[in-house]
């Protein structure tokens, strides 16, 4: 059989390898789609026994279904994944039409067909949920496409994209499926699977899913004891799909943002143990007894820091976990309250400290999300090919009545959607704000912007109107 890197063809007559019955000469580029046959099942097995009979599987387990999608395919799609080998029957043009790649490997590059008649065969290694999907959108089996995709088939379909080049292909699924995506920031487990999020916010275009993910790596990587940087499940930052540079970034800021945190707590310390300290600096807010204060703050300080080995405070480099594991660290110090023998109720030395929180915070507050040029004129340019930001052409107009009492209130606000811009802060910063006000702190949580709306209030046949903020939240119910 004639062959190309990953494409050959078969030189069997057309009728022993279909389908489809006949494929005919297909040195033209791209063919003209014969008329839409009907086909048995008999013909389907007879090109799964041509295929397994070329012998290409390399030992691996070949599935016995064919999946076929259209009838006047003509091309077999062997699909390799995971020692199990998947095959699909494809129109060749409509997948040359797709991608350029696939264009490139069909046609070569002056659009030249392999010349003989019988199947053509590609050998892919790809997931093959995901190149399905892909299949089921060149051939306009949009009925066959999942409403939402799982971070992880939408990984995995966008690495298709990428590796094929046709990430014009999912336009009109982009924004549908990932605006679930929009708070996943806040939920459970994204540490260990921001990655995937980063190269899907990537790949679409999605900024600011892509910015949260990217601040969510820099403060859960830590450094194993090979000296690699990992995420919060253990694997190696360098053996995951990450853009270009990406990794150095996260590197970088993960290393400043931990040393300016112990560099505060080396200045409280510093400043209690010798009293070289900034004028106006005082760790007693009560401003009576200060001395002996100062002195129980570090006196229950310094047990817990050395506990969580950060007295003496070590070296930014020498430390090898994550900043959130560092925030939390920090968060566990309980100080010892004084209570002098004049001690009063309206007299306490309660809310005293060190201001170790509040360094944290505003550590946190100020971490960089310190995307290059480069990277935000890529973002643009890929929402603008995937689509992502079709829905958010014209801002949408949306309305919701409901009663309240006897009183029928009409909220009407725009839409905006989820990307809505305006001053964001880190999710880690939100994290800090969330554990100060006593709830169990996360290492980041959602962000959600408030869009300007408009209530209209009906009762007894008047009306008034009153402006108010609505968050986005509500526009979902």
């Amino acid at each position: 059989m004639a062959a190309t890197p990953d494409v050959t063809v078969s030189t069997e007559a057309a009728e022993t390898t279909s389908p489809p019955q006949s494929v005919g000469d297909v040195s033209t580029t791209p063919r003209v789609l014969t008329p839409i046959q009907e086909q048995e099942a008999s013909d389907v097995a007879s090109a799964t026994s041509q295929a397994d009979s070329d012998g290409d599987s390399d030992g691996a387990t070949v599935q016995d279904d064919v999946v076929n999608f259209h009838a006047d395919s003509d091309m077999m799609v062997r699909v390799t994944h995971g020692g199990t080998v998947t095959q699909f029957m494809v129109v060749s043009s409509s997948v040359a039409t797709a991608s350029p790649v696939w264009r490139s490997m069909l046609y070569g590059n002056n659009a030249r067909a392999l010349t003989g008649k019988g199947l053509w065969i590609m050998n892919i290694d790809a997931e093959p949920k995901a190149l399905s999907t892909l299949f089921n959108i060149i051939h306009y089996q949009f009925d066959k496409l999942p409403a939402e995709l799982p971070l992880d088939d939408l990984f995995e379909l966008t690495l298709l994209t990428y590796r094929y080049e046709c990430t014009h292909l999912v336009y009109p699924w982009g924004h549908k499926w990932t605006v679930k995506f929009a708070t996943y920031v806040g939920e459970e487990g994204h540490f260990e699977n921001c990655h995937k999020a980063i190269w899907i916010a990537w790949e679409l275009g999605e900024t600011k899913l892509f910015r949260d993910m990217i601040d969510a790596m820099i403060i859960s990587s830590k450094v194993d004891f090979s000296g690699n940087l990992v995420n919060a499940s253990g694997k190696p930052l360098k053996d995951m799909v990450l853009p270009d540079g990406i990794f150095g970034l996260i590197s970088a800021a993960r290393t400043a943002t931990i040393d300016k945190i112990l560099a505060a707590i080396e200045t409280s310390m510093t400043a209690l143990t010798t009293g070289n300290r900034k004028p106006g600096v005082k760790y007693c807010k009560l401003g009576k007894n200060e001395r002996e204060c100062e002195a129980m703050l570090l006196g229950s300080a310094i047990p817990a820091l050395i506990s969580h080995g950060l007295y003496p405070v070590p070296a930014a480099s020498a430390f090898l976990e994550s900043i959130a594991q560092l925030q939390d660290r920090i968060y566990s110090v309980k100080y010892i309250a004084f209570h002098g023998p004049e001690w009063m109720p309206h007299m306490t030395h309660e809310h005293c400290s060190l201001g170790l929180r509040e360094s944290v915070q505003k550590c946190l507050e100020e971490m960089p999300v310190p995307l290059k040029d480069h990277h935000v004129s890529h973002l643009e340019k890929q929402a603008a090919i995937s689509g992502i930001l079709a829905d958010f052409g014209v801002p949408e107009n949306r309305t919701r009545v409901f009663k309240s009492g006897n009183t029928m209130v009409k909220d009407t606000w725009i839409d905006r959607g989820a990307k809505k811009s305006g001053k964001r802060s880190s999710p880690a910063a939100r994290s800090s704000q969330s554990a100060r006000s006593g709830s169990t702190p996360t290492s980041a949580q959602s962000h959600h912007s408030s869009d300007d709306a408009e209530t209209e209030i009906v009762s007894n046949g008047k009306t008034a109107k009153a402006d108010k903020v609505v968050n986005t939240k509500r526009a979902g119910a």
